[in-house]
């Protein structure tokens, strides 16, 4: 269980991180605009750990 769960989170991460900008272009927000927050969100996801330590 050790070695698939980070597997599978780092899979879901990225797939998710992939999915997202087509998502809000579909939900009416522009490209640049749904770009702009996948970069935020890539930006963020090692802070998150940081400011929880």
């Amino acid at each position: 269980m050790l070695i698939v769960f980070p597997i599978f989170q780092t899979v879901g991460f990225y797939g998710f991180a992939n999915w997202v900008p087509t998502l809000l272009v579909k939900q009416g927000i522009t490209v640049t605009s749904s770009l702009l927050y996948t970069t935020v969100i890539g930006l963020a996801a090692p802070l998150g750990p940081l400011i929880g330590y």
